[in-house]
């Protein structure tokens, strides 16, 4: 059983008072070491920047708030730029720079994660394409799916689509699937999987950072 508190220390009605309480108690639920806990105006703040998240993801996408960043990979015997991974950021004009921490998490929990993977093949199709078009030199991009996309989506169709919309070749991305994906409902999206795997390089968490996985190597993985 877990308790949640709210102390008053102004006047609020019976209504709001229990409210705050929920709140306390939902955070006393993700704490197994307590079984209580106290309300916190930290605890509303983080509540109304999760529904301002959720009711603006979409305009977010829309406007571009959400940005593509590239983190470089480098070859550690050479010291080479060998690749990049495909970060999203969200640059928000009333909440301003948002951390992944803040949304990431909050979105594959709610099934929303996929709008915000699939915006970023969209990006770094385009953004390969870009490249080319301006003859600069391209390296292997790496884009992260997570569980939602499998359930939601059918991720290799919309690879398929965004490559080819940019003419693109295969071997210029990667795909990272993160370990949410593997723990949880593997038995429904695994064709899905299989069939991803079998069109791409596909990395999975610990092994993303040291080697490619081929087809028949994921699926033992699975």
């Amino acid at each position: 059983m877990w308790v949640g508190v709210y102390q008053y220390d102004e006047k609020v009605s019976p209504s709001l008072a229990c409210d705050r309480a929920k709140l306390a108690c939902d955070q006393a639920k993700k704490q197994p070491e307590h079984s209580w806990c106290l309300y916190t105006s930290a605890m509303q703040e983080k509540e109304e920047l999760k529904q301002y998240l959720i009711d603006h993801l979409d305009e977010a996408i829309e406007k571009h708030y959400l940005q593509v960043y590239y983190q470089p990979v480098i070859r550690t015997l050479t010291g080479r730029l060998c690749g990049a991974e495909a970060l999203i950021r969200w640059i928000d004009p009333v909440k301003g720079f948002l951390s992944p921490g803040d949304f990431i998490p909050l979105f594959e929990e709610m099934n929303f994660s996929y709008k915000v993977d699939r915006y970023v093949i969209q990006e770094v199709t385009q953004g390969l394409r870009g490249r080319i078009d301006k003859g600069e030199k391209l390296v292997p991009v790496s884009i992260n799916l997570s569980r939602a996309d499998f359930q939601m989506i059918d991720p290799l169709t919309e690879l398929n689509q965004a490559m080819r919309k940019n003419g693109l070749r295969w071997s210029l991305v990667r795909v990272e699937i993160t370990e949410s994906a593997l723990s949880k409902d593997v038995a429904g999206p695994k064709r899905s999987y299989q069939d991803l795997a079998a069109a791409l390089n596909v990395a999975t968490g610990e092994e993303a950072a040291t080697k490619q996985v081929s087809q028949d190597e994921y699926v033992k993985v699975l």
